[in-house]
Formats: C-alpha cells, structure tokens, sequence
C-alpha cells in the first residue's frame, strides 16, 4: 500500500511527517456521481440473483360482441451478480508505532483515513469501470446485459423471450459534441442522441418507454465542452442551453475516471422517464453489497493462537480493511453510449 505523505528535514536532524490529504477529493460531493448511474443493492448470498420483470401487458380490442379473450404470461429476464472480497492491509513495526522519534502512529492514522476514503470511492471505481468496458462483449468480468449481449449494443433485444417483437439500441454512433465539430452541430447531434432516446419502446414492443436524456456524463475534456454549450454563448453568439434543456438534459457530469477514454470523444446518457422511480432508472449499473468495508486492528497482545501469535513473535501491528461486493449490469436502456465514430 502507498501512502502518499511528505517528509521534511528539519534543523534539529528530526524527521517531521505532514500528512497528504487529497484523497478528501475523492468524496466529496462535488466528485461522486456514481448514484447517478448506478442502484446499490444489498445481497445476503455469495451469488444473486435478478429477475427483471418487463411490461408487456397490453389489451386488445375484441369487437361488438366480445366473446373472446386472450391470455399472456409475466415476462421476465434474468441475470446475477457474484460478489467477491475486496481488501487491502498495512503492517507496521511495534517499535514504528510505540518509539517517540517513529512516526507509526502518524502513519496507521494516515492509512486508515485514506482506506476509509477508498471503501466509500470503491463504487465510483466500479460505475466508471462498467461505463467504459460495457461495449465489450468478452470484457475481464463476464458482464453482460440480460439478454445475452454486451451491455451497450445497437442491437438489444425489447423482449429477451421473444426476440420476434423488435431491438433497440443504446449504442449510438456518429454523434460528436467535441471541439471538431461547431457548436451548432453539436447541439443537433445531441437532438439526434435524444430522438432515438425518445423512440425506445416498452417490452412489448408498441407502446413508448417515454424516456428522456436527463444527464451526460463525460470526462473532463468533453464534459468542460458541454458545460460551456449549456452555459455561455459560443461561437456565433447563441444561446444553445435552452435547446439543450428542452430535449430533457438537467446536468453535465464531468468524470475524471473517464478521461481520454476513446480520444475524449465519448459520452454516456442517464435517461428518465416521467412517473418512473428514479432508482429503476439509476438500475443501468448494480453494485452489491455482502458486506461493508470494516476495518480490523491486530496488536499481537490478545493472547491466543492466529494473527495475534504470529504479530506478538514478529513485534509487529497490522490493520485489514476488507468488504464483499460485486458489480452486475441492469436495464440496458438507462444509459446510452454515445461515440463520434460510426
């Protein structure tokens, strides 16, 4: 484990140790954005598992004399989320921790404050992580979509048990918002991104979702563009932000994590929906939770057998912060990838 701290020489030849505190950053309110895309579940089992319930129920006209009427079956899909230990420990000397010249104490105190930090970034880590794999069908965990497909596709299925009913697409290509292209077009591609947003039909494949683009996210290079579009006027003096705010955009997100992802070209939509509770629509992504991160402090005093025998041999503390967790996608139709290439 790195600890970010800096040391300075002082005249009576004592070390001094200041303490690094930029990983505030990390947390701060103005930073974490993954509740914007992502719903944080609980789980009581190593593996869980989700069954998305679709609507699909539609009604039919059965004329004059009725006399007739069809029937249809609950729709659902399927997916699971494994969780997995998350960990790390700092082990420090007892003389380290205890002799007046070490700086120990300073430094298990330093440990601590930044892994805590860590446990509470670590869901922002994996939201970023999902948004940039998720085109890719083989990524390093597995995750896919529940029908089937890489998370964002042109292709996803309305209904995954009746592939016969249509797709749609939360993949959208050819739709620039950076520096290339004039602010004008820019602004026209995001009416582009919105439309076909807008045309995203329910699972059964005739009656409209409703959706609405309500957040872009984006790094810091693009997500700066989109401020200035909605905010200042550009280029040919006019005004883009209420043409903005009418296809339904309530807020740019400037991610970090996603900076010069794919040449700072692309961006990822939130979508909303009117009478929808915003934590179905915050389901694009699923983190869940087993266990909280805890952190541990062994001495080597507590008697016994275990850590606390081997610590007490070596004269050494340690300190584990560890928690269970998984990450699994959700409904791909709240969230929308966008890219200026084709």
């Amino acid at each position: 484990m790195t600890i970010f701290s800096y040391f300075l020489w002082n005249v009576e030849q004592n070390w001094r140790l200041l303490a690094d505190s930029s990983y505030n950053a990390l947390i701060s309110s103005e930073t974490l954005w993954y509740t914007d895309v992502m719903r944080v579940l609980p789980t009581t089992s190593r593996k869980e598992l989700f069954q998305w319930i679709l609507s699909t129920a539609m009604l039919d006209q059965q004329g004059v004399d009725g006399g007739f009427m069809n029937f249809e079956s609950l729709t659902m899909a399927e997916s699971s989320l494994e969780v997995a230990f998350v960990n790390r420990g700092l082990r420090l000397m007892r003389s380290e921790l205890e002799d007046v010249d070490a700086h120990g104490v300073k430094l298990g105190a330093q440990w601590v404050r930044d892994i805590t930090i860590q446990g509470a970034y670590w869901p922002q880590k994996l939201a970023a992580w999902a948004l940039i794999n998720g085109h890719n069908a083989s990524n390093e965990k597995g995750l896919l979509a529940y029908d089937g497909l890489a998370f964002f596709s042109a292709s996803h299925l309305l209904n995954p048990k009746q592939a016969s009913v249509g797709t749609y697409s939360n993949l959208i290509g050819s739709v620039p918002v950076d520096a290339s292209v004039s602010a004008s077009t820019a602004v026209a591609n995001l009416s582009t991104v919105a439309s076909s947003i807008m045309a995203i039909k329910q699972s059964n494949g005739v009656d409209p979702r409703n959706l609405r683009p309500e957040a872009i996210i984006a790094g810091p290079k693009l997500g700066i563009r989109l401020k200035q579009l909605m905010n200042s006027r550009i280029q040919d003096n006019t005004d883009f932000a209420p043409a903005i705010e009418a296809l339904g955009v309530k807020k740019i997100i400037i991610a970090p994590e996603l900076a010069g992802i794919e040449s700072d070209t692309t961006y990822f939509v939130k979508t909303s929906a009117p009478g929808v509770n915003d934590g179905e629509m915050s389901a694009g992504i699923i983190y869940g939770e087993r266990e909280p991160f805890s952190i541990t402090y062994y001495t080597g005093t507590g008697g016994g057998t275990g850590v606390d025998a081997m610590l007490n041999r070596n004269n050494q503390l340690e300190w584990h912060c560890q928690g269970r967790n998984g990450l699994a996608y959700g409904h791909p139709f709240a969230l929308v990838k966008c890219t200026a290439g084709a």
